[in-house]
C-alpha cells in the first residue's frame, strides 16, 4: 500500500478515532442505563420488552440482585463469581457498528474537504479508527469490571479473617471504610507475594498512618453497643491475618499444574498492577473501582465503568473519593459480613412474587 495513500488516510482515521473514543463513554452509559437496568411500568412489565430482557435478567436481577447495602459490598458482589460478559455475537455487533460509524465519519469529512467525493483511503482508515476506539472502550470495560470482581473476591477472604480477628464473634455489625480495608488488603497481598517468592523471610509492612486510621475507626465502632470487639492489638491482628492468607496462597499454588500455574502467575501480576501500584494504570483502576462501588448502592448513578465522562456530563456522577468514603460512615463496609443469599435463589423468589402479583415474569 503506497505511503501517500496511508498519509492521506491519517487525518480521517484520527478524527474517527477521536469521535469514537469520546462517544464510547456515552454509548456505555446508554447501554448500562437502558439495557442492563430494567425500566418497568406500574404493572412490573419491562418497557423495553425483549430488547433488554436477557441482559436485564443477567445484570439487574442477578448481578445486582443479592445486594443488601454498601456494608455487604464484597460479600454480595463476589457471591457465586457472577460477572456478566458480552457474548462474541455482541462484540461482533459492536465492532460492525463502529466500522459503519467510521465510514460515515469519513464520508462527511470527504464531502466537506475534498473535491473528489469518490472512494479514498479514509474509507479504510475511518472505520479502522472508530473500531480501534470501540475495541479500547470495550476491552477497558471488560478488563476493569472483571478485575474489580477478581480482586474483590480476594479482598473478601482477607476482610473475613480481619473482621473475625478483630471481633472474635462475628455479628455483622463491624464497619470499616472501603479505602482502609483495601489498603490493608494490599499490604497483606504484598506480604503474601513476597513470601511466596523469597521462601517466607519477609515481614508484614503496614504504614503507621494506616494503623492509626484503622484504630480510629475501631474506636468509632467501640462506641456502639451492638458491636463485639476484642482487645487484641491491631499489629497482632494483621500479622495473624497475613499468616493465614499466606498459608491459603500456598495451598492454592500447590493445587495448580504447570499450565494453570503460569496463568495464575500472570493473573496475580495484573491484580498487583491494578490494586496497589502507583502507576497511572493502578491509580486510575482504584478510582474507577470506588466509582463503581457507589453504583451498586444506587444503580442510577455512576453508570460508567471505564470512562466516567458521560456520568460527569449527564449528571449521574457521584463523588467516590477516598476522603468521602473514609469520612461518610454510611459507605463503610462490614469486613466479615454473614453469608448472603445466593443470587439465583433470591432471584427465583422475586420472580415468583412478581408473577403472582402481575401474572408476568420475564424468562
Amino acid at each position: 500500500m503506497p505511503l501517500e495513500f496511508l498519509i492521506d488516510g491519517a487525518t480521517p482515521g484520527l478524527i474517527s478515532f477521536g469521535i469514537g473514543a469520546t462517544s464510547m463513554s456515552y454509548i456505555e452509559w446508554l447501554v448500562h442505563k437502558l439495557m442492563l437496568h430494567d425500566i418497568q411500568d406500574k404493572e412490573g412489565k419491562s418497557k423495553l420488552g425483549p430488547i433488554s430482557k436477557n441482559s436485564t435478567h443477567s445484570h439487574h436481577d442477578i448481578h445486582h440482585g443479592a445486594y443488601r447495602g454498601n456494608q455487604h459490598y464484597y460479600q454480595d458482589i463476589t457471591n457465586e463469581d457472577e460477572v456478566i460478559h458480552f457474548s462474541k455475537k455482541y462484540v461482533a455487533i459492536i465492532e460492525s457498528m463502529a466500522g459503519l460509524a467510521g465510514l460515515a465519519v469519513n464520508r462527511v469529512y470527504t464531502q466537506f474537504t475534498m473535491t473528489d467525493h469518490g472512494l479514498n483511503s479514509g474509507d479504510i482508515t475511518g472505520p479502522l479508527g472508530f473500531m480501534l476506539a470501540a475495541t479500547i472502550g470495550y476491552a477497558g470495560y471488560e478488563i476493569s469490571h472483571h478485575y474489580m470482581h477478581v480482586i474483590g473476591k480476594r479482598r473478601l477472604a482477607i476482610n473475613n479473617e480481619l473482621g473475625d480477628a478483630i471481633q472474635g464473634t462475628r455479628d455483622g455489625n463491624l464497619r470499616l471504610s472501603k479505602p482502609v480495608l483495601d489498603q490493608i488488603g494490599n499490604a497483606i497481598e504484598d506480604y503474601v507475594d513476597e513470601n511466596i517468592q523469597q521462601g517466607h523471610p519477609a515481614k508484614l509492612t503496614v504504614p503507621q498512618d494506616l494503623i492509626g486510621t484503622v484504630n480510629e475507626q475501631i474506636e468509632i465502632n467501640r462506641q456502639r453497643q451492638d458491636v463485639n470487639l476484642l482487645d487484641t492489638p491491631l499489629e497482632e491482628v494483621l500479622v495473624y491475618v497475613a499468616e493465614k492468607m499466606f498459608k491459603r496462597e500456598q495451598e492454592i499454588r500447590d493445587s495448580l499444574d504447570k499450565k494453570d500455574a503460569a496463568k495464575y502467575w500472570l493473573d496475580r501480576k495484573v491484580q498487583k498492577l491494578f490494586r496497589g501500584s502507583e502507576t497511572p494504570i493502578g491509580k486510575y483502576f482504584r478510582f474507577i473501582d470506588n466509582h463503581h462501588f457507589l453504583h451498586h448502592g444506587d444503580f442510577n448513578s455512576n453508570l460508567n465503568v471505564f470512562i466516567p465522562l458521560a456520568d460527569l456530563d449527564l449528571g449521574t456522577f457521584k463523588d467516590s473519593s477516598v476522603e468521602r468514603l473514609n469520612r461518610d460512615q454510611k459507605y463503610w463496609l462490614c469486613p466479615n459480613s454473614p453469608d448472603t443469599e445466593k443470587f439465583r435463589e433470591k432471584y427465583e423468589r422475586k420472580q415468583q412474587a412478581r408473577q403472582a402479583k402481575t401474572g408476568y415474569a420475564p424468562a
